[in-house]
């Protein structure tokens, strides 16, 4: 087996048996591994018996058979976030899949594609709007493959304000992550001369003077009388399954 310090490598069934041997074979060729399997303990185990091995054994608990437990898998930052939340609310910018989507395209196709997809995004049902971004993406994936598969990523987190019902005025704001960005840039220009970071304690009180000097310059979200509607409509979120494509299909938002 080659040497590839710097290849990760995903077994499934990792807990015992010939997953493990899989795993600790990679491992002490340099390679990063991800453990998955259903058994945490197990997965422990295995990472443990493995520590003084050349690789890195990192033990996630997966089920194959879960769209979002394998999304966790390929994703940190998805992967992050269920390690905190229990059952995660995503909406994903639109404005910022509209610019992905026509970086990938040729010029005369991108003012067309950007107008079907915020027809899209402002359509009367999520159901609809799922309808005309996957009728897209199908159409993209034969002439322009990269923007098709842009397209398709995270398509049930895009229209996460329609699926939340979300009305018009505080919509504006929400489509997108502008407001959060905003508020990053402004922490990380105010500790740009921090040279030094001698723990993660120090770069949390800085985050922390950061966020207090970005909120000096908040101003009220566009249609704020209606967060508490909105807030009312996420509580549902943790208790009732929310049907993303017909009422026959129930699945937990993400």
């Amino acid at each position: 087996m080659a040497d590839h310090p710097s290849r990760v490598a995903v077994v499934a069934g990792a807990g015992s048996g010939i997953g493990a041997a899989v795993a600790h074979a990679l491992a002490g060729q340099g390679w990063v591994v991800v453990l998955a399997g259903r058994r945490r303990e197990a997965l422990a185990s295995v990472a443990e018996r493995g520590a003084e091995l050349s690789g890195v054994l990192d033990p996630v608990p997966a089920d194959v058979t879960d769209e979002a437990s394998v999304r966790a898998l390929f994703d940190p930052g998805w992967r992050a976030v269920l390690d905190v939340f229990d059952k995660p609310v995503i909406a994903r910018c639109q404005l910022h899949k509209v610019r992905n989507v026509r970086d990938r395209l040729p010029d005369k196709l991108r003012a067309v594609v950007e107008k079907r997809m915020r027809q899209a995004y402002h359509a009367s049902s999520v159901v609809e709007a799922e309808s005309l971004l996957t009728a897209l993406a199908k159409e993209l994936g034969k002439t322009h493959p990269g923007a098709g598969a842009s397209l398709r990523e995270g398509p049930d987190e895009t229209p996460t304000v329609l699926r939340l019902d979300v009305p018009p005025t505080p919509a504006r704001t929400l489509r997108s992550t502008n407001s959060i960005e905003s508020m990053i840039s402004i922490c990380r220009d105010h500790s740009r001369n921090v040279k030094n970071w001698r723990d993660g304690h120090m770069a949390l009180r800085w985050c922390a003077a950061g966020m207090i000097e970005a909120g000096k310059q908040f101003r009220r979200v566009n249609g704020h009388l209606h967060l508490r509607q909105l807030r009312d409509t996420l509580d549902v979120q943790f208790t009732e399954p929310v049907s993303a494509t017909c009422d026959a299909e129930h699945e937990q938002v993400a």
